[in-house]
């Protein structure tokens, strides 16, 4: 292991967003949520998320990204947690 070759490893970003950051994102993603912020459209959930939650496209960068921007805007400016 010590002098082996490097290898690189995968995230299981997908898995996390359909399974234990879902209700997360399902939260983020409300329409209540969306228009205090007033950054994004209130139908992003019907739009975006959902469609991607339900398997029906594999956009997982795409929602991660808006995920995590969420995520900081939550910690950072809202504090919604």
């Amino acid at each position: 292991i010590l002098n082996g070759p490097k290898k690189g490893f995968v995230l299981p970003i997908d898995k996390w967003l359909r399974r234990e950051f879902q209700n997360s994102a399902k939260r983020y993603s409300s329409k209540s949520v969306l228009k205090k912020q007033n950054i994004f459209n209130e139908d992003l959930y019907k739009n975006f998320v959902k469609p991607y939650m339900d398997g029906k496209n594999n956009d997982y960068e795409k929602v991660w990204s808006w995920f995590m921007f969420q995520k900081w805007y939550d910690i950072n400016v809202e504090n919604l947690s």
